[in-house]
């Protein structure tokens, strides 16, 4: 593939924000044009416009990419070159320049090129106006279950196409069956499955990610506090979390789902929530929307239900107590730029970073 290669200065690059005819994005040095790849992205534009115009190698790295995406990327990227205290990036010119990412962590726990293998769809559920969740059986080559920790994520490819979801069932003994629970986008692969049928066979890999709870692990093992945050479909991984605490009976662990979507019709899980906090009575659960409770959402849920939007500092300092700031380990899980947001203002609170993971 023939490319132009010359210098370009971070003013440059600023230049080419949202709104640009040619947005660009710098990951680890390297300029991508976004412009042809913007209604592919898994995760839709607006992701991709929250860092066009800047270094978003940050953002790039929390999530998680499969085989064909850095494969592709591979004869795209340019060295990084440092003069005097600024830096300057070699900027490839070509018709056909892609940047991939996903809705998902960045370190796989299993490799980063993960064997493929069949799964089919045996249930689908209508979960929101817009979102389905698919329960799929992996046909497993050497066990006969699938095994996987609360909060990691599968790789997806159809039609030559790749996308990686959060599971958002628990794990199971001995289980081939795991849940995704995908909103329709404007990634065509999105469109695919929605539009699949029980019955269809598909390919993934997995499980993948280190955005994760699992009880035997040091590090959570001396937790009695856990704070859930999401906002939109970022809550997945968190359902996950919880239905694997609640399924095994932690009781010693207590936990707090704080979770903000558009509009209430928007939420996802409410009956799994609905249910969980009605039988386990260390989970209690916060919902913020915009929209006034409707018939999407169960009553007992309702009095759970505020008007406010903004996960801030003003609103974690008021919903959160001193033992929760001070021992609680916080997931966070959303928009690029709430998650953001949301640990500057924890670590506003004094909670200390390695108390903070997110996605």
């Amino acid at each position: 593939m023939a490319t132009t290669t010359r210098i370009i200065t971070l003013e440059e690059l600023a230049e080419h924000k949202e709104g640009h005819k040619d947005p660009w994005i710098c990951i680890d040095g390297k300029i991508y044009s976004i412009a042809d790849y913007r209604h592919e992205h898994p995760g839709g534009e607006d992701v991709l416009f929250e860092v066009a115009g800047k270094d978003g190698t940050e953002e790039f790295n929390k999530v998680g990419h499969g085989r064909d995406a850095f494969s592709r990327m591979k004869d795209l990227l340019r060295v990084k070159q440092n003069f005097g205290n600024a830096s300057l990036f070699n900027y490839q010119s070509s018709q056909q320049q892609y940047f991939h990412s996903d809705n998902s962590s960045s370190s796989h726990t299993n490799s980063s090129h993960p064997e493929q293998i069949p799964a089919e769809i045996i249930n689908i559920h209508q979960e929101s106006p817009k979102t389905k969740r698919f329960t799929l059986r992996v046909k497993t080559k050497t066990l006969p279950f699938f095994t996987f920790y609360a909060g990691q994520f599968i790789n997806l490819y159809m039609n030559d196409m790749t996308a990686s979801f959060s599971i958002s069932s628990a794990p199971k003994m001995l289980s081939n069956e795991i849940e995704i629970t995908v909103q329709r986008s404007n990634h065509p692969l999105t469109h695919l499955l929605h539009d699949s049928k029980v019955g269809d066979l598909i390919t993934i890999s997995g499980p993948l990610g280190s955005f994760y709870f699992n009880v035997s692990e040091i590090r959570f093992a001396n937790a009695k506090h856990l704070v859930l945050i999401a906002g939109g479909l970022g809550v997945t991984p968190l359902i996950s979390i919880i239905k694997y605490i609640s399924g095994n009976m932690l009781y010693f662990y207590h936990v707090t789902l704080i979770y903000s979507a558009s509009t209430v019709d928007d939420f996802c899980f409410v009956n799994d929530i609905s249910n969980i906090i009605r039988n386990f009575q260390n989970i209690n659960c916060k919902l913020l929307a915009s929209t006034p409770p409707s018939s999407s959402i169960p009553q007992e849920l309702e009095p759970l239900l505020t008007s406010d939007r903004k996960i801030d500092v003003n609103y974690l300092k008021a919903n959160l107590n001193e033992e929760q700031r001070k021992e609680a380990l916080f997931f966070v899980c959303g928009p690029i730029s709430m998650v953001k947001d949301i640990s500057a203002a924890l670590q506003e609170l004094s909670v200390d970073t390695d108390r903070i993971y997110h996605q």
